[in-house]
This record gives structure tokens, sequence and C-alpha cells, in this order.
């Protein structure tokens, strides 16, 4: 992204929209990209990899998540893990 960085635009928009249902993207497939992206605020987080397969599944997983329940998904393996936001 040319004006700020995905981490930091989904802060932005987490503390501007806390309601705001966020899925993540990304080419990088680390557990520590998951980890930041789900601290900051994503609610699911897809890589580029899976997301034309898993990106249906991960809305609809949202949907019906708890709040406590984000989507997650890195190679293309849908499963739920715990949230941890930074407030």
């Amino acid at each position: 992204m040319p004006m700020m960085s995905g981490i930091e635009a989904t802060r932005q928009m987490r503390e501007l929209f806390p309601e705001l249902k966020i899925i993540m993207t990304s080419v990088h497939d680390s557990s520590s990209v998951l980890q930041l992206a789900l601290l900051v605020g994503a609610d699911a987080f897809l890589t580029k990899t899976a997301f034309a397969k898993n990106f249906r599944e991960a809305i609809s997983n949202l949907l019906e998540a708890s709040p406590l329940q984000p989507a997650v998904s890195l190679q293309g393996n849908s499963s739920q893990a715990p949230r941890d936001r930074a407030e």
C-alpha cells in the first residue's frame, strides 16, 4: 500500500470503526504476520494463495463466529483461533 501498511490500515480502521469486520490478506504466510494481524484487529486472515479458495468460507465463518473466534487461513485450511486484540 503506498500510504501505509496493511497492519497500520487495519489498526486505524479498528480504532475508527470498532464493529467493522476486517479480513486481512497477505503474501506473507508466517505465523508472526498472522499474530500481528489479529493483534491489531483483523477478524480474519487469509494468505493470498489461500484467498481464492477460502474467501467465501472465511466470510461465512466470520459472520457465524463469536467475537472471540476469528476465521483464519494460512495455507488454505480454515480454522478458528483466539483473538487477542490490542486496546
